[in-house]
């Protein structure tokens, strides 16, 4: 499987690295209840230990800089990926039928790089659970492989990655992460990812 990158190649250097409280309510106040009688109060449910709501949904992070962990973005910046270029317009997936949802849904993008054969590319939106269904079914389709991640069961991840050999070589690859109400799609090329989903992951569900 090929595509093209729509992405102005500006230099030949290929760059790789390794990306491998509620505020204290009010008490109720204390029932005054007969010696021996039993209470009928029913206790609070224990929040989630995520700090996300009980189904995992999660709201729009407000900026890029509430995606990714100061860790991860010192290690993009030290490779020499500067956040948010305007001129890096690569889209977060080739995937015609996902592009064009992105369109549609309450996302917010957010890059790494210039115009150049090195960048990454990441929009984080929220999905129902039928959009989800048919975004693995295409990508799926397509020839990517999606599968439930080992130790996190409510996370499903579709990898493609294509290397390429002559006078210009190179790697391009996309991965999709799906959990709860949320869909992250990334678009990369010439850049080691490995950590780059995990911190994503770990970052908006805690």
């Amino acid at each position: 499987m090929t595509r093209r990158v729509p992405l102005a190649i500006v230099g030949a250097a290929i760059i790789a690295f390794t990306v491998t409280a509620c505020a204290p309510g009010v008490p109720d106040p204390t029932p005054t209840e007969r010696p021996g009688a039993a209470s009928t109060s029913t206790p609070a449910a224990p929040p989630s230990p995520t700090g996300a709501p009980a189904d995992e949904s999660i709201v729009l992070p407000a900026a890029c800089d509430d995606a990714f962990s100061a860790s991860m973005r010192e290690r993009l910046i030290a490779a020499q990926l500067p956040p948010d270029d305007p001129t890096l317009t690569m889209p977060s997936t080739d995937l015609a039928v996902g592009a064009q949802m992105l369109e549609d849904l309450a996302h917010l993008r957010c890059t790494w790089g210039v115009a150049s054969e090195v960048g990454i590319a990441t929009t984080i939106a929220l999905v129902g659970a039928e959009q989800s269904e048919d975004l693995l079914d295409a990508y799926r389709a397509d020839g990517m492989t999606c599968d439930v991640v080992d130790g996190d069961a409510k996370q499903t991840r579709c990898l493609v990655e294509e290397r390429f050999e002559g006078e210009m070589p190179g790697v391009i690859g996309e991965i999709h992460v799906f959990r709860a109400n949320a869909w992250l799609s990334t678009k990369w090329i010439n850049v080691e990812m490995a950590g780059y989903a995990d911190d994503m992951v770990a970052r908006l569900w805690g």
